[in-house]
């Protein structure tokens, strides 16, 4: 099984990039901790910004043969 995280930070100023990125990074494992079933490939968990916006995902895949 393989994790991508991915996200843009775009949507904010470039002296905020760095806080933006650890936020969006907490976000993401308070978003793998809350899930009580285990990771199966083929899900994706949305990452959003702090208006609701959609910035990033989390896909979770299967291994590469």
């Amino acid at each position: 099984m393989r994790v991508n995280i991915m996200f843009g930070l775009g949507h904010v100023h470039s002296v905020e990039q760095y806080m933006e990125t650890v936020r969006l990074l907490q976000s993401a494992i308070a978003e793998l901790t809350q899930h009580p079933d285990p990771m199966k490939p083929k899900t994706a968990i949305i990452l959003r910004d702090t208006n609701g916006n959609r910035v990033g995902v989390i896909d979770i895949l299967e291994d590469r043969q």
